[in-house]
């Protein structure tokens, strides 16, 4: 199982020599079988955080983890405030599904040694699957409810078009439709079935 973990350049060598610190690099807690344990937080893809991907005080180390010991958190809780659904998420990491949380991320709970760290080379190295996993989140949810509601399509559009200043409604006795305008352009949606 592979993440990926950006640190400063001037750190990289040292880390690819002494290993990725548990004791140094923490920076969450979650609970494993009513057991408190720290935790380093790491990525699934290395566009998961873009900044530092592009940012070229960074370089993207290349985890090998072993599965036993890591886990994955949809770290949208965590971003938001929302700590007892973060600590809720946590799953072993070879439980996850792609495109089960919005933001995932690993949390390892142990030093990952040296041995099984590399510097992510972005033009040569391992293809990665997708680009983020936001967009495979948004993609499988989509899918998912398609396949949950019929008129689904219907209700996405009605909420993008009454959300979205560019389109105008035009105004209708009619249950049935509603019609927006743009551009000298109309859209039809089915409201009612």
């Amino acid at each position: 199982m592979i993440a990926y973990y950006y640190i400063k350049k001037e750190e990289t060598e040292e880390t690819s020599d002494c290993g990725l610190k548990l004791s140094k690099w923490c920076d969450t807690e979650i609970i494993i079988d009513i057991f408190k344990k720290k935790a380093i937080t790491a990525y699934l893809t290395p566009k998961d955080n873009i900044r530092k991907y592009m940012d070229p005080d960074y370089d993207c180390l290349k985890l090998e983890l072993n599965d036993e010991k890591a886990y994955i958190v949809e770290n949208v809780f965590f971003e938001t405030g929302h700590q007892e659904l973060y600590l809720n998420s946590v799953i072993p990491a070879r439980q996850y599904k792609v495109g089960m949380y919005r933001k995932p991320a690993f949390t390892i709970t142990y030093t990952v040694l040296g041995e099984f760290i590399s510097v992510l080379d972005k033009n040569r190295d391992i293809p990665i699957l997708f680009e983020n996993d936001e967009e495979q989140y948004l993609k499988t949810l989509m899918a998912k409810l398609e396949n949950e509601d019929t008129h689904f399509y219907d209700r996405a559009l009605h909420g993008y078009f009454e959300n979205n200043s560019q389109f105008t409604k035009i105004e209708s006795d009619n249950k049935k439709y509603s019609i927006y305008e743009s551009s000298g352009q109309h859209y039809i949606i089915r409201m009612k079935r």
